[in-house]
């Protein structure tokens, strides 16, 4: 008999993975015998209706123009800091003053801003660019140094970033019930297929059918044992959390 899996208490991910291992090893063995191929033949509909949500979940084009965003304004931050690295040794004092003021503005919000981390960086950027907005002088000395144009690209790249951050963050949550939902209706043709196998298994047993729902537990086993460990360790940090108060 095929042992009891509770799908719901699964990830998505995870909802994603046991599908990836059992709907096989079920279509193989089952998929063109017709006593169980309306069982299975839902499963695979769904499933690819489940990936298709899941990945739109990731929004692959807005990550695209987060990245490209980000690229953009890295390549700003780090000309126009070369650029005034450069400035400073000009012998003309107006490009060698305004290329040590746009170095200390460096200094004062990071030489490597263009490092960080995609949500540290923007924060980094705007208080960059606020600061120069706020300073004609700075502007003036961008200016002088010919620093314009790069510092337009740290402008483009993070209004990009952070445009391609509120798309994906405004339908984020929209997506993910939409997967969940899929995801229940996924579990459901599961149960009703493991339910009609071991009904079969019951009052009409074969050797395909027993040897498949051995399989088919050795898989479960293991997703059943995740789900017992993140109980456990819910109630572990509840315990201790009660214990501190």
């Amino acid at each position: 008999m095929i042992d009891p899996i509770s799908f719901r208490k699964l990830s998505l991910e995870e909802k994603q993975n046991f599908t990836d291992e059992v709907y096989p090893m079920v279509k193989t063995s089952l998929g063109e015998n017709p006593t169980f191929k309306p069982y299975i033949d839902p499963i695979g509909s769904v499933y690819t209706r489940l990936k298709q949500a899941a990945q739109a979940i990731s929004h692959p084009e807005l990550t695209s123009e987060i990245n490209e965003g980000d690229d953009l304004r890295d390549g700003g931050i780090r000309s126009l800091k070369s650029t005034a690295d450069h400035s400073v040794n000009r012998t003309d004092p107006a490009w060698s003053t305004a290329g040590q003021r746009v170095l200390n503005l460096f200094r004062d919000f990071g030489n490597n801003m263009a490092d960080l981390s995609l949500a540290k960086e923007t924060t980094a950027i705007d208080n960059f660019l606020g600061a120069i907005d706020s300073n004609p002088e700075l502007k003036k000395d961008i200016t002088t140094i010919q620093g314009d144009i790069w510092l337009q690209d740290v402008r483009d790249g993070q209004q990009k970033v952070k445009s391609g951050i509120a798309k994906r963050d405004a339908s984020k949550k929209s997506d993910e019930a939409a997967a969940f939902d899929i995801a229940r209706e996924l579990g459901a043709n599961i149960d009703k297929l493991f339910r009609y196998i071991n009904m079969k298994i019951e009052f009409e047993p074969t050797p395909e059918l027993k040897a498949l729902s051995f399989e088919l537990n050795k898989v479960i086993a293991r997703y059943r044992k995740n789900v017992s460990l993140r109980a456990t360790l819910r109630e572990k940090a509840k315990k201790e959390n009660t214990d501190k108060k």
